[in-house]
């Protein structure tokens, strides 16, 4: 137990850290000072929880200086901005298998050390970047910049694949990458180097690790709070306020912060961030809603519409009675095209065609996704967002797509995923087709025979 008078120290320290987040993102410290805290003794960490509550160890709080705090503090928060706990969520549910929880970890991690790029020279030993080390799975992060979350998590599992076997790293002799405990090793090879170097008592320069080796935690994959990756951690309470209105009302707050800083200062607020808010206040469109009104059976429904038959007795058939319609259970067949031509291929569009698929997905269960620019790329049936590989990248020709897709395929609906940049069918396709439109600049080219769903908010009325 520590006394109350470190007690105050550490909390003063915690608070320093805070304030300090300001001189660095002038624009999230409204949203970081309205979250709550939580004192966790023992928790060896700084993390925040989906529930939007700092959970913090005050030995470990005292261990980094105010800067690196501020970092912590900054990183972690951009785990619930981002919601990255939600979409972990949608992918693997509640209780993941320790090797997806960690490879979504460091997938939300690799983002968001891509947006604190600016505060570099902060960032603890113990953090993931691009072309780092993970000794925890085994396999190098040696991936391109400026990917989604979904992205990265996809190429960390490929990489867990098709590692060699017997490959060096942590994972070495564990079922598909099983990592170790999160905080025995770093995410570099850098931190590897520091934790074996003589610990200095007083924590000063020259040993990264800290008070008690604490520090060295710092931003380790697996060491912060539920935030990073959708799994309650056992110091965690929960709190109801959080979903029931405190998000919402924060994150309101932190649209405003970041408009007010955007035009004193235009272009320093990252756009994966007003892009994360948009999508939170401001959600696109689902398309697949809108089937139930192109196609005679329930596609948006994962149950499948009702169809009155004499085919199927009915429940209430009574005796002596002619006979009563019974119900049948339909399911319509639908079949996703993504438009992948290089005018597709900014992050923000990806973005919203991958929202799509899982809206699909949680619809359907699964579904069928082709991959096409100039003809059909990649055709594959999905029932986990983590198997979807953006493939293709050259012109654009939809029309061959959607005539290939509807006489091959057969599907009584396609959704199809597009700027509008693309030439069209000459007839109307047997299957009902809904046009999921990026830009608002092609929507007069799309044919009178699609249902077009605006995925932008400046025209979706």
């Amino acid at each position: 137990m520590l006394s109350k008078v470190r007690a105050a120290q550490a909390r003063a320290a915690l608070a320093a850290g805070r304030v300090r987040t300001f001189g660095y993102a002038p624009y999230l410290a409204t949203y970081i000072y309205s979250l709550s805290e939580q004192p966790s003794p023992g928790s060896g960490t700084c993390g925040v929880s989906m529930d939007g509550v700092i959970h913090w160890d005050p030995e470990f709080v005292e261990a980094l200086d105010v800067d690196t705090l501020a970092y912590v503090i900054l990183h972690e928060a951009l785990h619930l901005i981002l919601r990255h706990h939600a979409r972990a969520q949608e992918v693997y549910g509640d209780h993941p298998e320790p090797n997806l929880q960690l490879a979504m970890n460091i997938a939300g991690d690799l983002c968001i050390e891509q947006i604190l790029a600016f505060m570099r020279p902060l960032r603890p030993a113990g953090a993931v970047h691009l072309g780092a080390e993970c000794p925890q799975l085994g396999i190098k992060l040696d991936f391109p910049e400026n990917k989604e979350l979904l992205e990265y998590y996809s190429m960390i599992l490929a990489a867990v694949r098709n590692r060699p076997k017997g490959g060096g790293g942590s994972g070495e002799g564990q079922p598909d990458g099983e990592p170790e405990q999160a905080g025995e090793t770093g995410g570099s090879g850098d931190s590897r180097a520091e934790a074996s170097k003589p610990q200095q008592k007083s924590g000063k320069p020259g040993s990264r690790e800290g008070k008690n080796g604490l520090a060295a935690r710092a931003c380790v994959p697996g060491t912060g709070g539920s935030a990073a990756d959708g799994v309650r951690r056992q110091h965690e309470e929960e709190d109801d306020s959080w979903g029931a209105y405190k998000e919402n009302l924060y994150a309101h707050k932190l649209d405003n912060a970041c408009r007010e800083h955007e035009n004193k200062m235009p272009g320093s607020v990252p756009g994966i961030l007003k892009q994360a808010l948009d999508i939170q206040l401001r959600p696109q469109p689902d398309p697949f809603q809108h089937l139930k009104s192109v196609v005679a059976t329930s596609t948006a429904n994962p149950l499948g519409g009702r169809l009155a038959t004499y085919r199927r007795l009915s429940r209430k058939q009574p005796q002596d009675v002619c006979r009563l319609r019974g119900q049948l259970t339909t399911q319509a067949s639908a079949v996703v095209i993504v438009d992948t031509s290089g005018s597709m291929s900014d992050r923000e569009t990806k973005i919203k065609a991958l929202t799509v698929i899982a809206d699909g997905l949680r619809k359907l269960k699964s579904v069928k996704v082709v991959c096409a620019d100039t003809h059909v790329r990649s055709s594959l049936q999905l029932s986990n967002i983590d198997k979807f590989t953006w493939t293709g990248g050259g012109g654009t020709d939809m029309a061959a797509a959607l005539i290939q897709v509807d006489k091959e395929d057969h599907p009584d609906s396609i959704v199809l995923i597009t700027d509008g940049y693309t030439g069209w069918p000459q007839r109307q396709l047997r299957a009902r087709t809904v046009v999921a439109l990026t830009d608002p600049g092609w929507a007069n080219q799309v044919p009178s025979w699609c249902k077009t769903v605006p995925l932008y908010q400046e025209t979706a009325v």
